[in-house]
């Protein structure tokens, strides 16, 4: 499967709110209320859709004010079918390329029992540790980062 990446708009979050189950439960309100401040505060906010323009994936950095080379990098999956999910990590890549641009670094803390989104992130090239976070505030976590690469395409 081969999906698109484009800069997010506004119109994608209300889709995305138009077409989520009609039974809510608090979960989901809580997911799309975070997409909603996440992206107000992004400033990179992308959206990989299928072939039929339907978000498979929200992706966005928001800088980190006392370390400016480096965005909190977020990611909302709506949950893509098992061959849906090699078409994510691609845009992952290519979001990921994206930001790099204006960051040096893009990292985060993930959840390590949230696996579908670890594993995501390290088929996307992120680095993985499962050990640093353990004693969090908020729990047990993973880091996750992603250092931009020296490329020859690239002049700095």
């Amino acid at each position: 499967m081969h999906c698109t990446v484009r800069p997010m708009t506004a119109a994608d979050l209300a889709t995305t709110a138009e077409t989520w189950p009609e039974q809510r439960d608090e979960e989901l309100e809580s997911v799309l209320e975070t997409l909603l401040e996440v992206c107000v505060l992004s400033s990179h906010a992308w959206t990989a859709t299928d072939l039929s323009n339907r978000p498979l994936a929200f992706m966005g950095a928001v800088p980190i004010p006392e370390m400016p080379d480096t965005g909190h990098v977020w990611l909302v999956v709506l949950g893509p079918e098992e061959d849906e999910r090699s078409a994510v990590v691609e845009a992952i890549k290519v979001v990921a390329d994206k930001m790099l641009v204006d960051f040096r670094r893009l990292e985060n803390l993930v959840r390590p029992e949230d696996s579908s989104a670890v594993e995501l992130l390290r088929r996307a090239g992120f680095s993985v540790d499962h050990d640093e976070w353990a004693g969090h505030m908020d729990g047990r976590h993973c880091r996750v980062w992603l250092e931009e690469v020296c490329r020859p395409d690239l002049v700095h």
